[in-house]
């Protein structure tokens, strides 16, 4: 800009020799940006200097330490150094022994059927093997899952018993008063399942008791189980034929048809105007 007749002059940008690469810090040395220049520091106790010019002193970088092979050296202030342990492994850091996770338990395998197995500053995991009922979910033993023998039907239960999951493995049970046995091999012995009842089939179902039998009229009837008789469901208004339906009585059940004009399944109806099906212009 103009003052008078004159030039003013404008700021210059700074500019960051460390960004650009146009200091001249030492290789091992870090590079801080000023207003204007920049300065250099020898990295922190493995070399001294004055940050252009960097002389390695670092005890453990020269190995002139004591430092355990299983252990990481740190080079400190005057010349010294710390050692400390790696993972899996304790001690002073000059003497480091293997960390048995599996005897100690800051193991991480499965709490249920995990097997740990140590190593040198180490450990593994794998689901036991002996233990069919489980599988390893991901292939390290951290997480066993149960295999449902029932929902992959590899069970050996009787076609007439209930399979039941259990943690590893399954139970057989037969049906309740149909059928007795230890659940891979059920006999009938239900009267229901023996044809020993008196149930009219056609209209109601039998159901086997400890002792006996009851009969319960189906679905769509009444009665004692003896004698049923069929439910209006279309005057007693218990079906769910849409408001714009005909509901149908029929034996043991009933039908919804769409009044003219609608349409639909019959337990919902729309107008035919506003459904787009139809001719009108």
């Amino acid at each position: 800009e103009t003052v008078g007749n004159a030039l003013a002059p404008t700021a210059c940008p700074d500019v960051d020799e460390c960004s650009t690469g146009t200091h001249s810090c030492h290789a091992n040395a870090s590079c801080a940006n000023t207003n204007g220049s920049f300065t250099c520091a020898c990295n922190e106790f493995a070399y001294t200097g004055d940050g252009v010019s960097c002389t390695l002193t670092g005890r453990c970088e020269l190995g002139l330490d004591n430092c355990h092979v299983k252990a990481t050296c740190s080079s400190a202030a005057n010349l010294t150094f710390a050692c400390a342990c790696d993972a899996g492994f304790s001690g002073d850091g000059v003497n480091c022994a293997d960390v048995d996770e599996c005897v100690n338990g800051t193991h991480n395998c499965d709490a249920t059927v995990g097997l740990c197995t140590n190593s040198f500053g180490s450990f593994t995991c794998e689901c036991d093997p002996g233990e069919v009922g489980y599988t390893d979910r991901d292939g390290d033993g951290l997480v066993c899952e149960d295999r449902n023998e029932c929902t992959l039907d590899i069970h050996d239960c009787d076609e007439n018993a209930d399979c039941i999951n259990t943690g590893g493995s399954f139970t057989c049970e037969c049906r309740a008063w149909d059928y007795s046995g230890n659940g891979t091999y059920c006999n009938a012995t239900g009267a229901c399942i023996l044809e020993e009842d008196n149930c009219p089939r056609e209209v109601a179902n039998c159901i086997s008791t400890e002792t006996s039998f009851t009969c319960n009229c189906t679905t769509g009837r009444s009665g004692d189980g003896f004698s049923c008789v069929d439910i209006d469901e279309c005057n007693l208004c218990t079906n769910n034929c849409d408001l714009e339906a005909e509901c149908i009585n029929t034996d043991g059940s009933f039908t919804c048809d769409c009044n003219q004009g609608y349409e639909g399944n019959g337990t919902t109806c729309v107008d035919v105007c506003t459904s787009g099906n139809n001719t009108c212009h």
